[in-house]
């Protein structure tokens, strides 16, 4: 009988960062969201945005609040860059990756946290890009 290795809890900046890192070592990989956050991120920019997001995250799970930034302008950015194609589908598959990336990698109350954040934040952010897309 084999034993099970316990996965760890999001503890620490260094646990959030490595989600963060790992996951989007996954999404430049992916078919469908890879081309959109590579041309979007310049590849130099990468380790600030890693970083921006780890502060994210560390106000989403544990309430520092050392981001700066307007998640949802930069979402409606992205989708007028993209001729206002991102589409709900776009964030099932972006919220599917998180969960998965979650689940590899961590157990307990923070990794319930970051999938149930994530889930609202998903839904969210759609509705708020979506209230500005060309009716045309």
């Amino acid at each position: 009988m084999e034993a099970q290795i316990q996965k760890p809890t999001i503890e620490t900046r260094e646990d959030v960062r490595n989600l963060v890192f790992t996951f989007y070592d996954i999404i430049k990989l992916d078919e469908k969201l890879g081309p959109i956050f590579l041309e979007i991120i310049p590849t130099e920019k990468w380790g600030s945005h890693i970083e921006k997001l780890t502060d994210f995250w560390m106000a989403q799970l544990f309430g520092i609040m050392n981001f700066k930034g307007n998640p949802v302008q930069a979402h409606r950015d992205v989708d007028k860059h993209f001729n206002h194609s991102i589409s709900q589908d776009h964030f099932t598959h972006w919220l599917g990756l998180w969960f998965a990336t979650v689940d590899a990698l961590y157990t307990g109350e923070k990794a319930l946290l970051a999938k149930q954040r994530a889930q609202n934040m998903a839904v969210s952010q759609y509705i708020k890009m979506w209230e500005v897309k060309p009716t045309s």
